[in-house]
């Protein structure tokens, strides 16, 4: 989850226009000259006012010690509970902690005291949010998106929150429209336009699934697992023609070793439905010489997610005896067995090989 920090950072000077005591000052100055380390390391035993205790718990908020800023935030809210920023604050650092009751305690107080500002909106919805309390969570995102000024933040989870609720149809307008909000240079961007892609899937719009997937890896172009989706779209369409040029860049990310570790040995090219159960095909690398090795390896899922076996093509000197390339095997609880009237090219036709992998799948 992103941090929130106010883009003004000498917000906690605005409430220290008169500390009275030295220590105070010498807090604020350190702050103004950016001398955080300073303030990390500060131990001064005595008391100080709200505004010191802020800064103090704001350096140490940014620098992700959230008990230690949490502590003084605390001590801030106690020493002036009318400012709505040490409440905010203090419910972030409950929030990071998993402190929910107390995080959602301190942004109620935070949006009392000044209800027309959308971070406190968003940190709202982000407590319901990391609590799984999605349907209360939308409303405070909408909120959000009301207040002028909003953070791009608000529309990308609002449109989150629609699609893990379900409501896909409102998911996507609301993707799209976020698309129009959201700053193209901001991680949401690309967060948007990956989510919105993978609803297109999930609906079987390829087509659109594949402009939005193009959009992206234009601004992420060493992101191999969207080229895979991609690759993915293109075989649903039967368009293999296009998905070979994908599955290309692949190739060449794996040479580079520039692959994610979850691709390193093979790569999803295919999902489709078969009987009530999902077969994910998949691409291995490897290719040794003069040895036995699965290429494509068909994973047959059941409806509760187990895998129950695989379908493969097998390469052998075996079967370059036969003067064909790979022959269809199945893998199940430990057993083998060789389909030899599933004997294919290098240069197969897929179709024909899907069909003989629902042939293979189909015998009992």
């Amino acid at each position: 989850m992103l941090r929130i920090v106010f883009i003004i950072l000498v917000l906690p000077l605005l409430y220290l226009s008169a500390y009275g005591q030295d220590v105070n000052a010498e807090i604020a100055s350190a702050f103004e000259q950016e001398q955080y380390q300073f303030l990390l390391d500060f131990e001064n035993k005595e008391a100080l006012n709200a505004s010191s205790y802020f800064t103090l718990g704001f350096v140490n908020y940014k620098s992700s010690q959230d008990a230690k800023a949490l502590a003084y935030f605390d001590l801030a809210v106690h020493e002036d509970p009318a400012i709505a920023d040490y409440h905010f604050y203090q419910a972030m650092c409950n929030l990071y902690l998993r402190n929910f009751n107390k995080a959602e305690a301190g942004i109620l107080k935070a949006i009392n005291l000044h209800d027309n500002n959308p971070l406190y909106q968003i940190a709202q919805g982000d407590i319901y949010y990391n609590q799984n309390k999605l349907l209360l969570a939308l409303p405070c995102y909408e909120q959000a998106i009301k207040i002028e000024g909003c953070p791009d933040r608000a529309y990308v989870m609002k449109s989150q929150l629609l699609a893990d609720l379900g409501y896909l149809n409102q998911a996507i307008k609301a993707y799209e429209y976020a698309l129009g909000k959201v700053d193209p240079f901001d991680e949401g961007y690309t967060d948007c336009l990956f989510n919105l892609g993978m609803i297109y899937i999930e609906n079987y719009d390829y087509e659109r699934a594949i402009s939005i997937l193009s959009q992206l890896v234009e601004l992420r172009p060493l992101d191999y697992e969207v080229m895979a989706k991609m690759v993915q779209s293109y075989y649903a369409l039967n368009d293999f023609e296009n998905a070979e040029k994908w599955k290309q860049k692949i190739y060449q990310g794996y040479k580079s070793g520039l692959l994610p570790k979850q691709m390193n040995e093979m790569f999803c090219f295919d999902q489709f439905i078969f009987e009530g159960h999902k077969i994910m095909a998949f691409e291995s690398f490897n290719e040794p010489d003069n040895n036995l090795y699965y290429k494509h390896i068909f994973y047959v899922v059941s409806p509760d997610g187990k895998i129950q076996f695989s379908i493969q093509t097998e390469h052998s000197t075996l079967i370059s005896s036969l003067n064909k390339h790979y022959v269809l095997g199945k893998t199940q609880n430990g057993g083998h067995s060789s389909y030899f009237e599933h004997l294919f090219e290098k240069d197969f036709d897929y179709i024909q090989l899907k069909k003989a992998v629902m042939d293979v799948f189909g015998r009992k």
